[in-house]
């Protein structure tokens, strides 16, 4: 039977494969994953990818693909890639007996809960394959196992093997090898760390995938998906068979996120393509494996409403970010840099430990950049470890980045209150009270070792980094920009008004050398200096600003001054 035409615009659907191509939802082929999949030697892929990526869609595509008794599973790829990728492929369609199961709802406050989730979802999944419970093909044991799991009466051991015992089932009744794909495998594992049972669940997962995909003869297949590489020394360390593709590989890289020309088309169908460069500059800057991605998600609902607002961040909670955030030691600079548009350039370690993260810098940024908090801007490997330049994607991204700011400035004494009072201070030019606020901000919440004082200390960048992160909530009214060309230099902060008639600001920092006998006015009349010979200001005008105040700052460790003054306009 034919599949009716796309009848609804470009939206968020449902991520069921089979409901989507029917009820004519409009649907961005990816069933290149399949053809690439089918063609790699590797028996297991896991591939972690940011949440509403189209994992559970693409999952569900690859099981219309190759389930047994999928009726009219021919018409569902009608026009799409999988069906021109000659008869190597299309020999798998329709071929094997395949077990899907998602672990979302595995989710649980305790190991014991945990458990109990596990025993329903496996319930279900069973039921979904029950005539194996009357096939003379299975062996009566494992029918027993079966039953028992399909009463929601197994024991701990019973529920481990199920996956296995499934898998052979299904082998011994069809005749064929059976296809294992597991979706948000990592769900169980981040709740129990948030909340306990974390080393009985690692535990029980371990069990359960190993008896599943490893030495598994009745296994063709398997795919995982998540959002995080699981340490291999606690999830994996039994499977050596599961080859991972990261965000920083080129394999399968545009199978999640949608490319610029996918983009266009879906802009198109909807009738919003005029609204790219925004489109862009909200929801683009994604890099998998050297590809430039939109997030799915985003561009859909943008191409439904045509609304330009956080989409992705309201589909799951940012609290993961805000913990690595609060619990940061020595990271502040970091992030009030990225805040500020800059990067960041760290050593990735994609198998760090959940528990490990609070000290082991190298995990809390390999759980950003795989989270989608973070992009990869360039790659390089120094003795087999990747060295990753590290920045906020887009403008959807950077919103949760300032809430989880301002949370921390909150934590540490500043807060929203503060920050506006430093707002209203800077765009009216009333510099006293702008330094004693910067002063006090910078007291509550940066280091001694950030403010200078520290022998390894990047002070005037920290300091610019971070008032750059106080900033970023006067967009959409103003531009905040860093080190911009502007006149005949580098300014180290421009706030540009985003429409004429609003003031505009040049902010320049410098040091007080007081080791070498400098005093905090020489400092602020060099920073003055230095806005008025490179003509600074000239961006400022450009942009249609009703005044213009130059700020420049001083400061020594956590002492700050500043001193300001209104620009003339060019003659």
């Amino acid at each position: 039977m034919p599949l009716p035409p796309a009848q609804f615009p470009p939206a968020p659907g449902p991520d069921d494969f089979r409901m989507l191509r029917e009820r004519g939802h409009h649907y961005v082929d990816k069933t290149r994953l399949i053809v690439e999949w089918l063609r790699s030697p590797d028996q297991v892929i896991l591939l972690p990818r940011p949440r509403r990526f189209g994992k559970t869609l693409n999952l569900s595509m690859m099981r219309a693909f190759l389930a047994r008794g999928e009726s009219d599973a021919t018409a569902l790829f009608e026009g799409l890639e999988v069906q021109s990728a000659g008869p190597e492929i299309l020999s798998h369609q329709g071929r094997y007996p395949v077990i899907f199961v998602s672990l979302k709802d595995t989710k649980a406050g305790s190991y014991a809960d945990f458990v109990a989730a596990m025993r329903s979802v496996i319930r279900l999944l069973v039921a979904e394959h029950r005539a194996l419970l009357e096939s003379p093909a299975v062996e009566p044991s494992q029918r027993a196992r079966l039953a028992r799991l399909l009463a929601g009466e197994a024991d701990e051991e019973t529920l481990r093997m199920s996956l296995r015992d499934l898998s052979v089932g299904l082998r011994d009744h069809h005749g064929e090898p059976t296809v294992i794909l597991i979706d948000e495998y990592d769900a169980p594992i981040e709740a129990a760390f948030v909340s306990q049972g974390y080393d009985e669940v690692i535990l029980f997962m371990q069990g359960m995938l190993g008896a599943a995909l490893k030495s598994n003869p009745s296994l063709y297949r398997g795919v995982l998906t998540g959002v995080r590489r699981v340490a291999k020394e606690t999830l994996f360390s039994d499977l050596n068979n599961v080859r991972t593709c990261t965000l920083l590989d080129p394999e399968y890289a545009t199978a999640f996120g949608f490319t610029e020309d996918e983009v266009r088309a879906v802009l198109a169908a909807a009738g919003r393509l005029d609204a790219l460069p925004d489109v862009r500059r909200w929801f683009n800057g994604y890099i998998f494996g050297g590809q430039n991605l939109y997030n799915p998600w985003s561009v859909l609902s943008f191409a439904q409403q045509g609304v330009l607002k956080d989409y992705w961040v309201a589909t799951s909670s940012d609290a993961l970010l805000r913990r690595v955030l609060l619990r940061s030691d020595g990271l502040e600079g970091d992030f009030e840099l990225l805040l500020s548009g800059g990067s960041v350039e760290k050593r990735i370690d994609p198998q760090v430990a959940l528990r490990d993260l609070d000290h082991e810098p190298g995990g809390v940024w390999s759980l950003l950049l795989t989270a989608g908090y973070l992009r990869a801007d360039d790659v390089r490997y120094e003795h087999g470890e990747a060295v990753v330049s590290l920045a906020i994607p887009n403008v959807e991204v950077n919103n949760v980045w300032r809430r989880s700011f301002l949370s921390w400035l909150q934590r540490s004494g500043g807060g929203e209150a503060s920050v506006k009072r430093l707002h209203q201070a800077l765009l009216s030019g009333q510099t006293q009270d702008l330094a004693r606020l910067l002063a006090k901000l910078v007291q509550n919440a940066l280091s001694y070792h950030d403010t200078g004082l520290g022998p390894d200390s990047a002070p005037e960048r920290v300091y610019q980094a971070f008032t750059l992160g106080l900033l970023v909530s006067l967009e959409p009214g103003w531009r905040v920009r860093s080190n911009r060309e502007s006149g005949l230099g580098r300014a180290d902060v421009l706030i540009l008004p985003s429409a004429p008639g609003r003031p505009g600001v040049v902010l320049e920092f410098k040091r007080v050398w007081v080791e070498e006998g400098e005093t905090p006015d020489q400092a602020l009349n060099d920073a003055q200096r230095q806005i008025t010979e490179r003509r600074y200001a000239a961006e400022l005008w450009a942009a249609g600003s009703s005044v213009v105040y130059a700020v420049a700052i001083a400061f020594e460790g956590k002492r700050v001054w500043a001193r300001g003054e209104q620009v003339s306009p060019p003659a």
